[in-house]
């Protein structure tokens, strides 16, 4: 090849580079090259934009995802890559900085209908399109599976009544009553798990004292259940407390009227003198001791209660129409208790 020479450069010792001059044809060929090869690299980088702008799958589904409140843009991003709703959280945290929509990113529950492209998925969750709501639900103190059961079925219309009871069995007592806030579409494995997490962490330090100073939890819980029937002020809870102690310490029937409901579906107002010998050992009538189970769900005060009973000399308590508590050291005072109050 001939070239001509252009210049010559000076090196350190003293000698010389003779630097080749490309020819014209050459240095267009060059820059066709280099053209040829930034438009290529183009075409790949939208046509890999655009693969991981499409849904990672091609399947007919609705993802739900809940995205906590305070989520940047990159946990946003990597949750939906995590659900398998996008294909890649780069893509989607640099689309929604480049339209400005990182700081409108919505908080809550999502429904996503699959497949949905990044744009459609993005767009879904800057206008906040919320696809499940959720359902307010109180569950009263003292409130029986059976009744739990029939709330949870009026709000939400996925929840089986049936089985709910059957994997709750053996479980009553132990699901706190409280205010709950669940999504419409819940089930009972989830509603269930909620109410017992509820229940544990908000009886963790009863527990741990129960079970230095009393030595058996489950017959607080058990002793709570009927107080929270039969008290309403958290005086009488703790009066009350200390007379069914002190009756089973004496070996006395609790005689306690708040089973009935549980076992015969009867308030005290409907007993009558053959259910007081009816054969179940929740009747506190017929048998002595706390009955086997808790027969509702009882509350913190109850349950505060039972642990921290008021000692007195009383043994009998009714509560008169009003609902005020009156109580007596001995029988013949309760028999006098009842002709002045219930008669």
């Amino acid at each position: 090849m001939i070239v001509t020479l252009e210049k010559k450069e000076e090196f350190e010792n003293g000698g010389t580079a003779i630097l080749p001059h490309l020819p014209e044809k050459r240095t267009h060929r060059l820059w066709k090259m280099v053209g040829v090869f930034i438009v290529l690299l183009c075409v790949i980088t939208v046509a890999a934009a655009w693969f991981l702008a499409l849904s990672p799958s091609a399947e007919r589904k609705t993802v739900t995802v809940e995205i906590a409140s305070g989520s940047g843009v990159r946990g946003i991003a990597s949750l939906l890559h995590d659900e398998g709703i996008i294909r890649s959280p780069l893509l989607f945290t640099f689309l929604a900085r480049y339209t400005k929509a990182d700081t409108m990113l919505g908080s809550g529950v999502f429904q996503f209908q699959m497949p949905m492209d990044v744009f459609s998925v993005l767009t879904q969750v800057r206008l906040h399109r919320y696809g499940i709501t959720r359902s307010k639900i109180t569950i009263p103190e003292g409130t029986p599976l059976s009744i739990m059961a029939g709330l949870f079925s009026a709000s939400l219309p996925n929840f089986d009544k049936s089985k709910f009871l059957d994997e709750t069995e053996g479980m009553e007592g132990y699901l706190f009553p409280d205010t709950y806030f669940f999504f419409v579409n819940a089930t009972s494995g989830p509603v269930i798990a909620v109410l017992s997490d509820n229940f544990i962490k908000k009886t963790a330090v009863l527990k741990s004292e129960a079970e230095i100073t009393h030595g058996n939890w489950n017959e607080v819980i058990v002793m709570a259940s009927l107080i929270e029937e039969e008290a309403v002020t958290d005086m009488d809870r703790k009066i009350i407390s200390g007379i069914l102690w002190a009756r089973i310490a004496r070996g006395m029937r609790l005689q306690v009227d708040a089973p009935f409901v549980y076992f015969l579906g009867k308030a005290s107002s409907e007993i009558t003198i053959d259910d007081l010998s009816y054969d179940s050992p929740w009747n506190t009538y017929r048998y002595k001791g706390l009955p086997p189970t808790p027969i509702s769900n009882p509350g913190l005060l109850a349950i505060d209660a039972a642990l921290h009973p008021t000692k007195t000399n009383y043994l009998f308590y009714l509560s008169d129409k009003e609902g005020v508590m009156h109580y007596a050291k001995t029988f013949e005072e309760h028999k006098l208790n009842k002709a002045k109050y219930l008669y």
